[in-house]
């Protein structure tokens, strides 16, 4: 056998293998959306693929709130196993609540991260220009252990969620990292650096947001 041959065979070899991949990894993708799509029959909501030359992912709306969870290439070269892509994943309430409450809620990220102890100016990189004017307390007994509370003012002694909200925030799997924003204006949980696409994952997330705006 010549060398032409063997690097035909070398070649078509490859060719298949990564038609394989993406065959499998297709199949994969299609189970995902199908499982949102039925999570989102069963609950009565609205299932929307997003898909652009930059960014895909998908948006679930239901009564008064809108999930998005999308990826985002900034388009640019990277380095060879490196990737520009950004992930985020978002539910938030429609329209305005005179009644409610201003403050963020975040996980505790330990070590150099701590948001209870980042300087101001690190604290608005991770976290926005809303966190300005706002103290940090005691989250409450329940969830000072793995929550910082950012307020302008020192919350109720009893706490400032209802039980149903602090029970699933205790649930939320602390490896996935979240932030609460509250104001009049809008209200916001947001899911760090991640694009949530498991329905049991999509479903827990959209549940305590929905917990967050009951009232």
């Amino acid at each position: 056998m010549n060398d032409m041959v063997s690097g035909l065979i070398v070649a078509a070899v490859t060719a298949v293998a990564v038609a394989a991949i993406f065959f499998w990894t297709g199949r994969v993708k299609n189970r995902k959306i199908e499982a949102l799509r039925s999570l989102c029959i069963q609950r009565g909501w609205n299932y929307e693929r997003v898909s652009g030359s930059r960014h895909h992912g998908h948006r679930i709306t239901g009564d008064g709130w809108v999930f998005e969870a999308i990826s985002r290439s900034g388009g640019r070269e990277t380095a060879p196993g490196s990737s520009d892509w950004a992930h985020s994943s978002q539910w938030r309430a429609v329209g305005e609540d005179p009644g409610r409450g201003t403050f963020m809620l975040g996980s505790r990220l330990g070590g150099m991260l701590d948001l209870s102890r980042m300087p101001p100016q690190l604290l608005i990189r991770y976290l926005g220009d809303e966190i300005a004017g706002l103290r940090p307390f005691a989250a409450g007994e329940r969830l000072d252990a793995r929550y910082v509370l950012f307020a302008g003012e020192k919350p109720p002694a009893l706490g400032f969620l209802e039980a149903r909200s602090e029970d699933l925030l205790l649930a939320w799997p602390g490896k996935r990292p979240i932030v609460v924003r509250s104001s009049p204006a809008r209200l916001s949980l947001t899911a760090l650096n991640q694009r949530l696409e498991e329905p049991q994952a999509v479903a827990a997330f959209i549940e305590l947001g929905q917990s967050l705006a009951a009232r």
